[in-house]
C-alpha cells in the first residue's frame, strides 16, 4: 500500500513548469517529459519524475507539489547567483496518467530495444509523493534520440488534462503560461473528491513514512 510494487491503477502525475516545459513559449511535450540518461550494471536507463497520488489526494495537494518545485528551482538559481528573472521558473498546471499506462510501454511494437518499463516510488528533495519512471534498454542496446521520443511519444498519448492552476506567488503576472497548455491526447484528467478509503490510506501512508524517514516530516504535504 505504502511501500512495493506501485499499483497499475495508481494515478500519477507530472507537473509542467514554465520554461522547462516549453519551447518558444510554446507547451511542447518532448521537453515537457524530460527524460534523463544513467547507466546501472551494464544496461542503459531514462527516467523521469512524476509524484504519486496516494500522497495527494486532492488537486490541492498535487498543485502545491507543483509550487514547491518551481520555487526551489528558483531559490537553487538564487543561492548559485545564476537567477534571472526573465528565466523564472514558474508552475503551470498537471497532466494525470496510470502506472499501468507506463508499464505497458515496453510492450509496444517500435520498441524493442526496451526491457522493461515500470514505476517506483522514491523519496527525493524531501518530497514525499516524489515517484521515478525507469526505462531499461536490454544489454548492449544504445539510447537514441529515436527511442526516446518514442517513449516520450507514448507517455504524452497515455496522460490526461491539463489540471492549470497559478501559484500564490505569480498571481500578479500577465500571460501565465498556464493559459498555453495543451489538451492531453487521453481526455480531461479525474478530479472527484476522494472517498473516505482515500484519506485513511494517505494518513496511514504519512503517518510509516514518518516513523521511517522522520527527518522528512515537515516536508509532507
Amino acid at each position: 500500500m505504502c511501500f512495493g510494487p506501485i499499483p497499475d491503477r495508481a494515478n500519477l502525475f507530472r507537473h509542467s513548469v514554465f520554461p522547462v516545459s516549453f519551447r518558444s513559449r510554446r507547451f511542447a511535450a518532448p521537453n515537457f517529459f524530460n527524460l534523463n540518461e544513467k547507466v546501472h550494471d551494464g544496461q542503459n536507463i531514462v527516467v523521469a519524475s512524476v509524484a504519486w497520488q496516494t500522497y495527494m489526494p486532492t488537486s490541492n495537494y498535487v498543485h502545491r507539489y507543483g509550487c514547491r518545485l518551481a520555487d526551489k528551482r528558483n531559490k537553487r538559481k538564487q543561492e548559485k547567483g545564476t537567477y534571472k528573472e526573465k528565466d523564472r521558473q514558474v508552475y503551470c498546471g498537471a497532466y494525470q496518467l496510470t502506472a499501468g499506462a507506463v508499464r505497458e510501454i515496453s510492450t509496444v511494437t517500435g520498441l524493442e530495444e526496451i526491457e522493461s518499463a515500470d514505476v517506483y516510488h522514491l523519496i527525493e528533495d524531501g518530497e514525499i509523493a516524489h515517484t521515478e519512471l525507469k526505462f531499461v534498454f536490454k544489454t548492449g542496446a544504445a539510447i537514441t534520440e529515436a527511442a526516446k521520443t518514442a517513449i516520450i511519444d507514448r507517455l504524452w498519448h497515455a496522460c490526461a488534462g491539463p489540471m492549470p492552476f497559478i501559484c500564490e506567488q505569480d498571481t500578479e503576472m500577465t500571460n501565465h503560461p498556464s493559459e498555453k497548455l495543451e489538451d492531453a491526447p487521453n481526455g480531461r484528467s479525474e478530479n472527484a473528491e476522494p472517498k473516505i478509503s482515500t484519506w485513511i490510506k494517505f494518513y496511514l501512508c504519512l503517518w510509516i513514512n514518518k516513523l521511517a524517514h522522520r527527518e522528512l516530516w515537515h516536508f509532507a504535504p
